[in-house]
């Protein structure tokens, strides 16, 4: 799963197939609050089994100290340091470009994603509470024999955490995401 790191803060975030960042709080999935930072301040996005970054701010963004033409997408690597608009603490170092994969991505605390796959138990003090994929893509929680819908982004509380969960529908190959660019 690809992540990003903060080189200031520390903080990490793990891509979404489809991956907004901006300071409109409602509608981006990296937040990033500074003045000189767009509401939509760029893309991050799985196309053609690689990850690209779109700038798409009036401040632009920076790829390993060369502005990003904002005409173009271009590859994100490991190593690759991201900075959005002037500030060097809004700068990102890409740790990993792995494939998106489906998983639970921790909200309340520090640690480990966890992946999915089609059917998943996980630990809580009770009840334990399932993750399923059917075969149709669509995923579901069972607690307590309730079946309930899962969807991207929704959060899940278990084990005292929150988590959020990040699903890859089946089949994204990323090769019609560039028509969400226009």
């Amino acid at each position: 799963m690809a992540t990003l790191k903060n080189i200031t803060s520390g903080d990490q975030v793990v891509l979404r197939t489809w991956h907004v960042v901006g300071r409109n709080r409602a509608d981006v999935h990296l937040y990033v609050g500074d003045s000189d930072i767009s509401r939509h301040h760029a893309y991050l996005f799985w196309q053609d089994q690689t990850w690209l970054l779109r700038d798409v701010s009036s401040n632009g963004v920076w790829l390993s100290g060369q502005r990003v033409n904002p005409a173009q997408a271009v590859v994100i690597h490991p190593g690759d340091e991201i900075r959005f608009g002037g500030k060097e603490y809004n700068t990102w170092v890409v740790l990993d470009a792995a494939a998106p994969q489906s998983s639970l991505v921790p909200i309340s605390h520090d640690g480990p994603d966890i992946p999915l796959g089609p059917y998943n138990a996980l630990p809580a003090e009770h009840p334990i509470l399932e993750v399923i994929r059917e075969d149709s893509g669509r995923w579901f929680l069972r607690r307590d024999g309730r079946l309930t819908e899962l969807n991207d982004g929704q959060l899940v509380e278990f084990g005292g955490e929150t988590w959020q969960a990040n699903l890859v529908a089946d089949g994204d190959d990323g090769k019609s995401t560039e028509k969400r660019l226009y």
